[in-house]
C-alpha cells in the first residue's frame, strides 16, 4: 500500500471512529442528553455543569433574588432566552440555567434558535422577583411557538423524579447585574458584601464596585467603624491550600478598601477560613460559586 492510500485508511478510520462509536458510547449513558464537552483540536470546554437540586432562600444572598430556567428533554431545538433584551442562554433539552439577579420585575425573552433572529423582546411574559425568591421556569418549545410557565418547588420535585437536568456551562451571558441597590448595614452582624470569586481566583469583579462602594461611605460616616472580612472557598482542592486561597481573597478586598478608597488600614481586619464556613451545598456549580466568596462584618469601637 502507498504512503497516500495508508493516509486515505487512517482518515477513514477517524470518520468512523467519530461517526459511529461515539453515539454507541453516548447512547449507553444513563441520561440521554447529548455530550458534556465540545473540543475544536486542542480546545476542549464542558458543556453541561452539575445536576440540577432544590435550593432555598438561605443560600440567596440578601438583596438578591435566582431564576432557574429549565428544560425537560423534547424533540424541538434550542430555545434563546432573554433577559430585559439581554442574552442569557441558548438553553438545550435536559438542562437549566440559573442565574442571581437584583430583586425586580423582569421581561423574559423567548425565541427558538430555527426562528434564527435576535428580537428577544417579541415574545415574552414579566416575571416579578423579590428579596430573597427563587423562581424556577420550565421551557415550553412546542411547533412553532415557546412558552414558559413559573412552576412551584414541588413540581420542580415531581420533575427530578423523572430526570436528570444538567446546568448549560458553555454560554457567556449577557444580563447586567450590578445595579442592586445596597442592603441596610447593621452593626456587629454579617453585612451583604457577599463578593464572589471565579474558581482558583483572588481578583475582584467590577460588578462589585457599587457594593464595597456603600461599606466605604458607612465608614466614611462612621469613623469609629471597624470592618471585618471574612474570605471563604468551596471545597475543590485540599483544605490547606484553600485556606491559604480564602486568606488571599480576603486580603484582597481588604486592599480595594485602603488602596482605592484610602480607609485607614488599621480599622480593616482579614482572614480567610478555607472551606470550612459554606453557605450553599458544594456538590453543584452554583452551590460552589456561592462559596467562593469574602463577606464581612461591621463593629463600632467603643
Amino acid at each position: 500500500m502507498s504512503t497516500i492510500e495508508e493516509v486515505f485508511v487512517m482518515k477513514l478510520k477517524k470518520v468512523f471512529l467519530g461517526t459511529v462509536l461515539i453515539p454507541l458510547i453516548l447512547g449507553g449513558c444513563s441520561i440521554q442528553s447529548g455530550v458534556t464537552s465540545h473540543q475544536v483540536k486542542q480546545v476542549k470546554w464542558m458543556m453541561r455543569g452539575g445536576s440540577l437540586s432544590i435550593i432555598n432562600n438561605k443560600q440567596i444572598p440578601s438583596g438578591y433574588s435566582r431564576i432557574i430556567f429549565i428544560r425537560n428533554n423534547d424533540n424541538q431545538r434550542s430555545v434563546n432566552i432573554a433577559i430585559d433584551g439581554r442574552f442569557q442562554t441558548s438553553l438545550h433539552k435536559s438542562s437549566f440555567s440559573s442565574i442571581l439577579l437584583c430583586p425586580k420585575q423582569y421581561s423574559i425573552g423567548l425565541v427558538k434558535e430555527k426562528q434564527k433572529n435576535n428580537q428577544l423582546l417579541i415574545d415574552s411574559y414579566s416575571l416579578n422577583t423579590k428579596d430573597g425568591s427563587i423562581h424556577y421556569v420550565l421551557i415550553n418549545p412546542e411547533g412553532h411557538e415557546v412558552s414558559a410557565q413559573e412552576i412551584s418547588e414541588d413540581d420542580v420535585k415531581k420533575l427530578l423524579k423523572e430526570q436528570v437536568y444538567l446546568e448549560q456551562t458553555h454560554q457567556i451571558s449577557r444580563v447586567q447585574r450590578d445595579q442592586c441597590s445596597a442592603a441596610e448595614i447593621v452593626v456587629d452582624k454579617p453585612i451583604d458584601l457577599h463578593i464572589e470569586f471565579d474558581f482558583d481566583k483572588a481578583s475582584i469583579r467590577s460588578q462589585y464596585n457599587q457594593r464595597i462602594a456603600d461599606v466605604v461611605a458607612f465608614m466614611e460616616n462612621n469613623s469609629t467603624a471597624l470592618l471585618h472580612l471574612e474570605g471563604h472557598t468551596d471545597n475543590m482542592g485540599n483544605a490547606s491550600y484553600n485556606l491559604i486561597l480564602s486568606n488571599k481573597r480576603a486580603e484582597a478586598v481588604r486592599q480595594e478598601f485602603v488602596s482605592k478608597y484610602n480607609i485607614d488600614a488599621s480599622r480593616i481586619t482579614a482572614k480567610g477560613y478555607g472551606e470550612t464556613r459554606p453557605v450553599a451545598t458544594n456538590s453543584t456549580k452554583a452551590g460552589r460559586q456561592l462559596n467562593r466568596r469574602v463577606d464581612a462584618r461591621i463593629m463600632i469601637k467603643n
